[in-house]
């Protein structure tokens, strides 16, 4: 790793006499007050004075910028991370720090100014740059990011100071597909072309298939489900009352003749009267049980099961009574 040594001492020296923490002085009255905002920003700034002096400008980058992130005021913070920062061969971001630091120290430190300044004219001449190529009819509302940094229009004809190493250059615009080019600066005072393709609009998504909406049956279908599994019941609970009747009452039209049965008698008269009550009872029952069975069914499939499809195809049901018969006819 490189260290810049022939002015790392007169850093050092003006640094200790003038302003050795990491605070600025300003001007007051006849004299320099040392500002002095945080104890362990002023802290990191001396461990990192003491790595940069052994020759660890990494690690003196690392412990300056923590500093300066407690003390933003710190100017002086700011001009060791820019010799920091040309050590480890980041010259454009050192280049830019010194720009920086003579800026922010006119009017206060004008030692500092000429430190800076004298800096930043000897790191020009051995800049490398990204020059980026952008097409004259591109996708509207392009936008060109730079390692993350958003190029307003007027930057993409310049050329941009780039540090040694990879950057990357992102080229995006609304409805286009977004393109990446890696571009790598290998050398002092290199120029690196790189060429913004023209965008591809991007491919329109299918929209989402829609879900068949959940159909709820009905109310008139439920209605009739409703009515016909009550009318069902009610035919079957007829039905098996007067089928009970029937078997309760089998032996009576014998007891009205017991043997012998004389014919044409009274007794057998009323006998035959008897046997013809419990045929008539026994045909009602015969049919309201089957009838009763069928119409519940229907009835409970029309109320839990056929309402989402009669919005469909529109079911319908009809009950069908025959003699000796009964069923369900319709669509369901």
């Amino acid at each position: 790793m490189r260290f810049l040594a022939p002015y790392a001492c007169a850093f050092a020296a003006m640094l200790v006499a003038q302003s050795a923490r990491a605070g600025d002085t300003a001007p007051t009255g006849t004299g320099a007050t040392a500002v002095q905002t945080n104890p362990l920003a002023e802290r990191l700034f001396q461990d990192g004075r003491t790595l940069l002096e052994a020759g660890d400008a990494e690690g003196a980058c690392a412990k300056f910028e923590a500093s300066l992130k407690l003390d933003p005021r710190a100017v002086g913070t700011l001009l060791n991370i820019a010799m920091c920062k040309e050590a480890t061969g980041k010259l454009a971001t050192a280049w830019g720090l010194y720009r920086e630091v003579a800026t922010r120290s006119r009017g206060s430190r004008p030692d500092r100014v000429e430190v800076a300044e004298k800096k930043e004219r000897e790191l020009a001449p051995r800049l490398s740059s990204l020059v980026l190529e952008v097409p004259k009819t591109h996708a509207p509302g392009l936008v060109v990011r730079v390692d993350g940094l958003v190029l307003e229009d007027a930057a993409w004809s310049s050329a941009l100071p780039a540090d040694l190493g990879e950057h990357v250059v992102e080229a995006s615009a609304p409805g286009y597909t977004p393109a990446t080019i890696r571009a790598r600066v290998t050398a002092e005072k290199q120029r690196v072309p790189v060429a913004i393709p023209q965008l591809v609009p991007a491919p329109r998504e299918a929209p989402p298939a829609k879900k068949p909406p959940t159909e709820q049956p009905s109310h008139a279908t439920r209605n009739i489900g409703i009515v016909l599994t009550g009318a069902g019941v009610v035919a079957l609970g007829v039905g098996g009352v007067l089928g009970v009747d029937v078997l309760a009452r089998a032996d009576r039209p014998k007891d009205a003749c017991p043997a012998p049965c004389v014919a044409s008698s009274p007794q057998a008269e009323e006998s035959r009267q008897r046997y013809d009550d419990l045929d008539r009872q026994a045909l009602v029952t015969n049919i309201l049980l089957p009838v009763g069975a069928v119409m519940t069914v229907a009835g409970a499939y029309l109320w839990f099961f056929a309402g989402s499809s009669s919005s469909k195809t529109g079911s319908s049901a009809r009950v069908v009574v025959g003699p000796g018969s009964a069923g369900v006819t319709g669509t369901f």
